[in-house]
């Protein structure tokens, strides 16, 4: 077999596995309203004045999040992109400096008088993997010289960890670190601090009044949970005693679809069908949705994946290699959640 066709076929399978899982496998209502929802807080974002840049950005950030999930470097159109979306020299070189394959961007703000740029970093707690793509991420930035302070959330004052880096078998250090971080027994920037020699300051950023009382709530709301929630099903039982006595049948069914929809038991397309068939709907968008919403539920899915199997095999003997290499990339973009649907419907029509 050439390596053509052999090419062809793994990219046929990688397409069609994001094709299967998306369209076939997923819920297709639950992804429709959560893009919806995204959609609509992106506009109620970048309507806001320290926002306002941000629509120069909108052709930047999703190359870069493509790179970040491939593991690709930034490529030429992409620096092009950053060096033309209107972004001050130093957070331009901040933003190239970004691993790729370790981050997902989520915004670019840029204050122009800002005397220097501050990256925010989306953490989670006691996951491996990402306190890994963290410090992944912490030690190019630090590497390369663009990194002055990183501040610690749950730490007070200067942390100097100057110990560390000056022990005479950094082997050894760099070892225990790297057990201690697959283990969650250490945090990314902590790691960094000690892995990662340069000139930069660790610095904790929390107000120790507000964290001790903050640790306190915690500590006290898990002392009081089990009773409360002793309490919160005392209440529910009584409510639902109640209910059957004074609420009719009708009212019973609607009070119990509402339950399960707040639930997640129940999905919306069904939800909204359920209400809609005690009084027509009028409003032309929720016509449009439930219609919509029929249309997905009479899905035909074997016949879905005959076409798309079919689709994808007449792609990988007519497309060439780079075609084919930038239809796989725009596969795994889409899944990840990088790259729109329309977008990718659209390169996928064009290869068409």
């Amino acid at each position: 077999m050439d390596n053509k066709r052999l090419f062809s076929r793994i990219a046929s399978a990688v397409v069609g596995a994001a094709f299967l899982v998306t369209n076939v496998v997923g819920p297709a209502p639950a992804d429709l309203w959560t893009a919806r929802r995204q959609a609509r807080a992106a506009r109620s974002s970048a309507a806001a004045p320290q926002f306002a840049s941000l629509g120069n950005l909108s052709s930047v950030v999703p190359a870069l999040n493509t790179a970040s999930r491939t593991g690709a470097a930034l490529n030429p159109v992409v620096q092009e992109r950053l060096k033309n979306a209107g972004l001050s020299s130093e957070l331009r070189r901040l933003a190239e400096a970004v691993p790729a394959g370790r981050v997902n961007i989520v915004e670019i703000a840029d204050a122009k008088d800002a005397a220097s740029p501050v990256v925010i970093l989306q953490d989670i707690h006691l996951n491996a993997e990402a306190q890994g793509n963290m410090a992944e991420a912490l030690g190019a930035l630090v590497k390369g010289g663009r990194v002055g302070v990183i501040g610690l959330e749950g730490a007070f004052g200067p942390v100097d960890l100057s110990r560390f880096r000056e022990f005479s078998s950094q082997e050894v250090v760099r070892g225990v670190a790297d057990a201690f971080l697959k283990q969650g027994l250490l945090g990314a920037p902590s790691y960094v601090g000690i892995a990662a020699p340069g000139a930069y300051r660790l610095v904790g950023v929390d107000d120790r009044a507000l964290y001790d009382a903050n640790a306190r709530a915690v500590v006290e709301g898990a002392r009081q949970k089990a009773g409360g929630l002793k309490d919160v099903a005392a209440l529910r039982g009584r409510l639902n005693a109640a209910k059957k006595k004074l609420l009719n049948p009708a009212l019973l069914r609607f009070d119990a679809d509402r339950e399960a929809w707040a639930a997640g038991t129940l999905g919306l397309g069904e939800y909204v069908r359920r209400l809609t068939a005690v009084q027509l709907p009028t409003d032309p968008a929720l016509v449009d949705f439930l219609q919509a919403y029929r249309d997905e539920v009479a899905i035909d899915f074997k016949r879905v994946e005959a076409e798309r199997r079919g689709a994808i095999e007449a792609l990988a003997r007519k497309l060439d290699a780079a075609s084919l290499s930038r239809l796989v990339t725009d596969s795994l973009a889409y899944r990840a959640g990088t790259l729109g649907l329309g977008d990718y419907y659209s390169g996928f029509r064009a290869a068409c």
